[in-house]
């Protein structure tokens, strides 16, 4: 499996313009994804309590895309919900083309849906204050807003639940998807 870190500090060749259908979608490694979080994501930081991992390759093999679920709502230190996955990291390389992140999430929800009887929802959280990010993707693949989270009283984080530790101060916009 051929990955972006191989080749970057081997002299890479860019990555060619990707259509959705050029992208294969497989579970990958929790070190491949890690790496990928480190690298790419932007928070530049891995997440506790994955679950299940996707990597998004292109025809030549090169992996262009990640998505990694959890259990562990928010990172909530006292767990999470039985039949919930959380999508906490997702990544996909710039040259991946239009509608390559809602076909991506789609086929990460296909597999979880078969593989993962249990899981009942995915939920996930846009971030516009902080990125801009205003759940388009999340609206193509067919969640539903939820609300947002509040802002902490402490000003010091958001606060969806008991335990939550992020220290952004400023509320997201929740975004849940039925899988069943």
């Amino acid at each position: 499996m051929h990955s972006l870190f191989q080749q970057e500090g081997e002299g890479s060749t860019p990555i060619p313009p990707l259509k959705p259908r050029d992208l294969t979608v497989r579970v990958i490694s929790r070190q491949e994804a890690a790496r990928v979080w480190k690298e790419y994501h932007y928070l530049r930081r891995d997440y506790s309590g994955a679950a299940v991992e996707f990597g998004a390759f292109s025809p030549t093999g090169l992996l262009v895309g990640a998505a990694g679920f959890s259990a562990m709502l928010g990172g909530s230190k006292a767990g999470g919900h039985p039949d919930y996955f959380e999508l906490r990291r997702f990544w996909m390389h710039d040259n991946c083309g239009k509608n390559s992140e809602s076909r991506v999430l789609m086929y990460c929800a296909r597999w979880i849906r078969k593989h993962c009887p249990q899981i009942r929802y995915i939920i996930s959280y846009s971030d516009f204050a902080k990125m801009g990010h205003k759940g388009t993707i999340y609206k193509a693949c067919g969640f539903r807003m939820r609300g947002k989270t509040q802002v902490s009283e402490k000003g010091k984080g958001w606060a969806s639940h008991e335990n939550h530790k992020v220290a952004d101060n400023w509320s997201k916009t929740r975004w849940v998807l039925d899988l069943r």
